[in-house]
Order: C-alpha cells, then structure tokens, then sequence
C-alpha cells in the first residue's frame, strides 16, 4: 500500500511504503528554500550557467535584488529576489523546472545555475535545461 502522508511540522509530503511488513520514510519534497538564505550562501562562490557554463558570483543584495557578476558586468547587474523566490519555490514543490526566459523570466540562467546549487538537485542533461530535486 501507498500512502501520502503530509508532515506538517516541516510541510514535506512522505510517503510511506508498506510491503511484506517492512517500512521506509522518503522524503519526497523539501520544506521552503528562503532565497535570501540560498543566496547569501552562495556569496562569492562562482557558479556556472547550465547551458554555457559561463561564470556567475553573487557580490551581495540591494533591497529586493542580488548582485551578479558576469564576464560583462563584473561590477554587478541586479536580479530580483522575487523571482530567485519564485524558482525556489516552484523546485520545492517538486516541479521540474525549465530552465528558459518563458519559464523564469530575465536572468532565467543565473536562476537556473543557482538552482543547480540547491542540495538534491539533478540538473537534465536536454536542452533546453530542466532542475529538479532527486
């Protein structure tokens, strides 16, 4: 028997396998990932686009926005936190997300690369890229 049990202390949804009397927990789908605390983590690190590897660092936040430096724009260009929140948010959930401008708007391969960077995350190896958490 398979059956969805929500956690509600963290939110997550397990799933609790019965058969032949044993039984297993799975964590199936993560509590919300704050983007501010995502972000700061990855501060300074480069981390690299998914299609084109280029380099991306966060240098720090401006009210609503992070700062991303590129090859082009070393000294920072924003990003709203907002829409970082939005991806998170959507991958959390268990959506496998598209890595496009349709899908995550302006920046979508700075957003796609920090995805990448959320523990669990498996990034597809089609084009265009997708994130999801294993």
């Amino acid at each position: 028997m398979l059956r969805a049990v929500p956690h509600s202390a963290r939110h997550d949804l397990i799933l609790t396998l019965k058969s032949t009397g044993l039984r297993e927990s799975i964590r199936l789908v993560g509590q919300r990932i704050d983007a501010f605390a995502h972000l700061r983590k990855l501060m300074g690190q480069p981390i690299h686009t998914l299609t084109q590897g280029k380099e991306n660092t966060v240098l720090g936040f401006d009210g609503p926005t992070v700062l991303v430096a590129t090859a082009k724009a070393p000294w920072g260009e924003p990003v709203e936190v907002a829409d970082v929140q939005a991806a998170l948010d959507r991958l959390s959930a268990g959506e496998e997300v598209e890595v496009t401008v349709e899908s995550l708007g302006h920046r979508s391969a700075f957003v796609g690369a920090m995805l990448a960077q959320v523990p669990g995350a498996v990034v597809s190896k089609t084009r265009p890229r997708k994130v999801r958490i294993a």
